[in-house]
């Protein structure tokens, strides 16, 4: 009796992460493995230049020889806030330009890792200092990060600032992008941007890695998964 309530638990499971799996459109859109930028750029007035990073900001592909992150990462050296730029964001990504535009709007988060390049230095800080979502009818907003900023239509999760050791640890960060999603009245452009700051002796390289789109189950579907085996439990008890 119990290996059939095992089996029946484990199909409705089966079945409530097939459902989920199929809302669920996870995709991958930097991971760098092919030794490209993958698109990403400054991201200016003018929307982001694939593969191109406005001076004094600069970015590659490298693989690291230290540190948490051991597979191609894009490697970003930008000195001060905003890698020294006036506008803009100096790390920027465009779904629609790229072809991820139903993938940005199948998902309500963007995930990545990134990393402090691994250094002795004794003081300073690094940071993110700030995300931005730009897209017709959401606007231009900014949120999240080391700023503090908030918006009721984004919200960032995770490490955004380190301090010495920078030995390499990895920090991931979460953004929820659902309510700017539900805003976005248009497609000609869905920018995402990093705002980078650093000081006080800290390296002025940054290693990113792992950039994803995804979603977390919805309530419902887990509430009918322990349903189901709230049920199956009761019968066997019965």
């Amino acid at each position: 009796m119990d290996r059939k309530i095992s089996a029946a638990v484990f199909s409705v499971a089966a079945t409530v992460m097939a459902m989920t799996s199929a809302a669920q459109a996870a995709t991958v859109f930097g991971n760098f493995t092919g030794g490209a930028t993958s698109s990403f750029g400054t991201l200016t007035n003018s929307g982001v230049t694939p593969n191109a990073f406005s001076a004094p900001t600069t970015g590659d592909i490298v693989l690291p020889a230290s540190g948490g992150l051991n597979t191609n990462v894009l490697h970003i050296t930008a000195s001060g806030y905003n890698g020294g730029l006036g506008s803009g964001t100096d790390v920027g990504f465009d779904f629609a330009a790229t072809g991820n535009t139903a993938a940005f709007q199948a998902n309500t988060q963007i995930e990545f890792d990134w990393e402090v390049v691994p250094s002795a230095a004794p003081a300073g800080y690094s940071q993110l200092y700030q995300f931005v979502l730009n897209a017709p009818g959401a606007g231009f907003v900014g949120f999240g990060g080391s700023s503090g900023s908030t918006s009721a239509l984004a919200t960032a999760t995770g490490t955004v600032q380190q301090f010495p050791p920078f030995s390499g640890q990895v920090n991931h960060v979460v953004i929820n992008y659902a309510a700017f999603k539900a805003a976005v009245t248009g497609t000609g452009y869905i920018q995402f941007g990093i705002t980078t700051n650093n000081g006080g002796g800290a390296p002025a390289d940054f290693y990113f890695d792992n950039f994803t789109l995804s979603t977390v189950p919805e309530p419902a579907s887990l509430g009918l998964l322990g349903l189901a085996a709230g049920g199956l439990m009761r019968r066997r008890r019965a």
